[in-house]
């Protein structure tokens, strides 16, 4: 998911203007919007549609249920091609992720089906990404350890067989946060590790790479190895700017917040807290409003 660098601009807003202003989420998605409605080909619009549609997921699920029922119409008969299901499938789960789990795990299992089928090489990409939000929603119910038997007996194998790094390199950082929330810090540290080795070379994988240093990070201060937070939270500091559509840019200060709280910098920690905050929410979003870095 491509997150663009949003300018703000200081001009006279009547109370009207101000109601009426988008926030970056929206406003983004409007531009892309305009954007693939040029595209001359059915299936690759529809394609981006979903990727819009996933896009918007973290922030409006009517919006993005609109964008998966465009990419239905675009596509005709093709959206019952195994692979085109598959899709439909699988970005209609990713809508219902936090508020209908149940449905979503149906989804999901419904999108496997459909690309366990088809000879598209590109299923397989979705197959690992779809086993790991399957895996996180059983973690939500209590069931980390099915959760990491997920991460390790299915979507690291299928990452690895078809030889994508970045995939690989996120499973590796879910299965690490599996262990950070069950408390094995070493472990996780060790996956850690392996997540950034193999993101770190991807000029492609800026997000991702910001998403690892924040949550490696956050478990070297479980740890108090505040040295190696430091390092993390600075090699996170190069990337952070520019993506403020990034979930992680808020985590990220909010993070450098509670390393400056350790530090015993009670100033520094409220700017980088109040920051964090800003950014989510000029997001809208709730969960990061009440986020709590430690």
């Amino acid at each position: 998911m491509k997150r663009y660098f949003w300018l703000l601009c200081y001009v006279w807003l009547t109370p009207v203007a101000l109601a009426q202003q988008k926030d970056p989420a929206h406003q983004h998605a409007d531009s892309v919007y305009q954007q693939i409605r040029k595209l001359p080909e059915a299936n690759e619009k529809a394609r981006n549609l979903l990727d819009l549609s996933f896009f918007m997921s973290d922030y409006d699920s009517t919006a993005s249920l609109r964008y998966i029922q465009e990419a239905r119409e675009v596509l005709g008969s093709t959206q019952k091609q195994d692979f085109y299901a598959g899709l439909l499938a699988f970005h209609t789960a990713s809508v219902y992720f936090d508020h209908h789990p149940e449905r979503a795990k149906r989804d999901y299992l419904r999108a496997d089906e459909h690309f366990r089928k088809t000879k598209d090489p590109r299923a397989d990409r979705y197959r690992v990404r779809l086993w790991s939000s399957y895996g996180a929603l059983l973690q939500r119910e209590g069931r980390s350890q099915d959760y990491a038997d997920v991460i390790l007996n299915k979507s690291i194998p299928m990452a690895r067989k078809i030889g994508d790094s970045v995939l690989t390199g996120n499973n590796y950082q879910n299965l690490a946060a599996v262990l950070m929330n069950m408390k094995q810090l070493d472990k996780a540290e060790g996956y850690y590790q392996q997540a950034i080795a193999l993101l770190q070379g991807n000029p492609n994988a800026k997000e991702e790479r910001l998403t690892v240093f924040v949550n490696a990070a956050r478990n070297a201060l479980f740890q108090q190895k505040y040295t190696n937070a430091r390092f993390l939270l600075d090699s996170a500091s190069r990337i952070v700017k520019g993506w403020e559509l990034s979930p992680f840019t808020a985590m990220y200060y909010s993070m450098e917040g509670t390393y400056f709280q350790k530090m015993g910098l009670p100033a520094r920690a409220i700017a980088h807290f109040e920051k964090g905050l800003q950014y989510a929410q000029r997001l809208r979003n709730d969960y990061l409003i009440h986020y709590t870095p430690i």
